[in-house]
């Protein structure tokens, strides 16, 4: 489980640095905002799906090999993807979302809030800006 869940965030992780499918049929990906958009072909997601397929390779040798049941290794690749997929979104929007490449929690995310209130597109009182307060082991800091 350990390996489909590395595997499959990867997989997530350069999805989302990809970006969605644009209408022209190619992928864009935003380096930042001052160097525009990249557009890229199809086979750039083949390749951001190359860990996932790393990780279903790794469960069929496990059982080739005998060392699990083919309902363990089914398990176990069950428990790391939604594992996998619980950590990142945890930390990255959805990967169809337009703003996929960057984090929950960035300063690049921090300025679009500021330009969005600026352009009129978000209250200043709305509760999604409102602070979060920083969660440690012992509690709030």
């Amino acid at each position: 489980s350990i390996g489909m869940c590395s595997m499959l965030f990867l997989t997530l992780f350069f999805l989302g640095k990809i970006g969605p499918v644009g209408s022209s049929g190619r992928l864009n990906v935003v380096l930042s905002k001052d160097m525009g958009v990249l557009r890229l072909a199809p086979a750039a997601a083949l390749a951001a799906m190359t860990p996932a397929l790393l990780g279903f390779w790794l469960c069929v040798t496990r059982v080739h090999d005998n060392w699990h049941h083919p309902s363990d290794a089914i398990a176990g690749a069950l428990i790391g993807s939604a594992c996998s997929i619980f950590w990142y979104h945890l930390g990255y929007p959805p990967n169809w979302s337009a703003t996929s490449h960057i984090p929950l929690v960035s300063p690049i995310r921090d300025q679009m809030d500021q330009d969005q209130i600026r352009a009129g597109c978000i209250d200043e009182s709305s509760p999604l800006l409102a602070p979060k307060p920083l969660v440690g082991v012992a509690g709030v800091l």
